[in-house]
């Protein structure tokens, strides 16, 4: 018998991995991680991010990116057992090893089975089926997931908060070779209406003999609260940049990320973000920044 999910937990985020095959007979390794809201009844919707390995011979593909997908699906009657049916885009960033990045967008659809471990914690399989140019691709996930009980969240943020992060991480070309720096950056964040928050910071990919750029990033962000210390947010904008390998002033390049913040102490809190550059000419990068933010 299937019941109508429990909505005191009504989010939660699943850490999962396991083998992965492609359309051409090849294996690799997959991992994801993803946040889930319960919107009403038996219906859902999800954000994440995807690695799907390094397919090397003889497809040479080595893809990821951002997953959005809308579930429906409900619990049975011991509360234990969950299933869920969920479908949705997938934009995904391709570097190949003759040195392209590609963007583009497909769609996923995948068979989620969910068993409480505890009142909180929760053993998560699934099985995905993603069609996309190039490569189709069949994930068989594994893991383990966390549910947070909004209940217990305070009312939206206050909307006149700023915040101030000073960060420092790495950087890494998605290119083969896979060259890798220091990163650094300085951000000014604001939030503006409930979930919705914009940024603007001066980013400094470093030197890793590939691309040596930094520039502006501005930023809009959908942003949830899963307790009252940590939040989520995912973004998207512009980057502004110099590279001093190229022989040309400043490019325009996108810029899509993924950050979570917890408070440990009254206005003071960590935040680690992950950015995906999106550029024109072959030099995208991934960078993950590690920071301190003041909040005032």
């Amino acid at each position: 018998m299937i019941g109508v999910p429990a909505t005191g937990s009504s989010q939660q985020i699943s850490v999962l991995g396991g083998p992965i095959f492609n359309d051409k007979g090849d294996i690799s390794v997959s991992v994801m991680a993803e946040y889930s809201q319960h919107i009403q009844d038996l219906f859902s919707f999800s954000v994440g991010f995807l690695n799907e390995g390094h397919f090397d011979s003889p497809s040479k593909h080595h893809r990821d990116g951002l997953v959005g997908q809308a579930w429906i699906g409900g619990t049975d009657i011991s509360k234990k057992v969950s299933f869920r049916l969920g479908f949705g885009p997938y934009l995904y960033f391709d570097s190949t090893t003759n040195g392209r990045n590609l963007h583009s967008v497909g769609a996923i659809t995948s068979l989620d089975f969910q068993y409480a471990l505890t009142d909180k914690w929760f053993l998560d399989l699934r099985g995905s089926y993603i069609l996309a140019s190039r490569m189709n691709t069949m994930p068989l996930f594994a893991g383990l997931g966390y549910k947070f009980d909004s209940s217990n969240v305070s009312v939206n943020k206050e909307p006149t908060r700023n915040e101030l992060d000073l960060f420092l991480g790495f950087s890494v070309v998605n290119s083969p070779g896979s060259n890798t720096s220091f990163a650094g950056a300085i951000e000014y964040r604001k939030n503006v209406w409930n979930h919705i928050d914009i940024t603007v910071a001066y980013l400094n990919e470093g030197n890793n003999k590939s691309v040596k750029r930094q520039g502006g990033t501005s930023q809009i962000w959908f942003m949830q609260k899963l307790s009252d210390c940590f939040e989520v947010g995912i973004g998207g904008g512009i980057y502004e940049a110099y590279d001093s390998y190229r022989n040309t002033s400043l490019t325009t390049n996108g810029i899509v990320s993924l950050t979570g913040s917890y408070r440990i102490y009254n206005n003071w809190a960590t935040r680690i973000t992950w950015d995906r550059v999106l550029t024109s000419y072959n030099r995208d990068s991934d960078v993950v920044l590690v920071g301190l933010g003041y909040e005032f």
